[in-house]
């Protein structure tokens, strides 16, 4: 088994490049309330913070406070309304866990044993490095197209509402197939279809 401090360093550097990810979508999508300078710097103690909620092993602390996380960065930085702020946590939070979701189902038993194996590291730099990247790729596409939609479409239009409720039942969903691939040994086809749904 690697040294712990390993293990809490390779989660330092995981939650860096979701901090970079995080305020680059930030930096795309919203105007800001600060200074560039703080605005940068003030999303990495709020992601390192998180490094304390992996000790606890708990998939939904880990998300809820990545949720909180990535709320409290996009109201205090940004000009953004308390529900706009949530809806976009919401929406990352959620890229994020289905982006991990995805390389677990495509790499196989990659989550089962993550933490019974002799190589935790090994296991988690390769989780990290495919789903960071497409944790990236999904955030540009996310980015593109509510540009484009800002450009065309205003606030009080009747569809805002609708697309604000599908990050909660994203949540849901994500939330639902975390808990059947955890406790459940999937076949390989079963493995395949929850990797594509997610």
């Amino acid at each position: 088994m690697e040294n712990n401090l390993d293990i809490i360093i390779a989660y330092v550097v995981i939650y860096v490049i979701e901090a970079l990810i995080m305020w680059h979508y930030c930096v795309s999508m919203f105007d800001s309330k600060r200074s560039k300078y703080f605005e940068f710097f003030g999303v990495f103690p709020l992601y390192l913070a998180l490094v304390y909620t992996v000790l606890f092993e708990n998939m939904f602390l880990n998300m809820a406070a990545f949720i909180v996380v990535n709320f409290i960065y996009i109201f205090y930085f940004y000009e953004a309304k308390w529900y706009t702020a949530f809806f976009h946590s919401l929406i990352t939070a959620c890229v994020m866990g289905l982006s991990e979701m995805t390389i677990a189902g495509v790499i196989p038993n990659l989550v089962y044993d993550i933490y019974n194996q002799d190589s935790v590291l090994q296991r988690v730099t390769v989780l990290t490095v495919f789903s960071k990247l497409l944790y990236l790729l999904v955030v540009q596409m996310i980015i593109y197209i509510f540009v484009k939609i800002k450009e065309k479409v205003s606030r009080n239009n009747k569809g805002f509402w609708f697309l604000a409720m599908i990050p909660v039942i994203t949540v849901w969903i994500t939330i639902t197939l975390a808990l059947v691939s955890i406790n459940t040994q999937l076949s390989k086809t079963l493995e395949y279809m929850a990797s594509i749904s997610a």
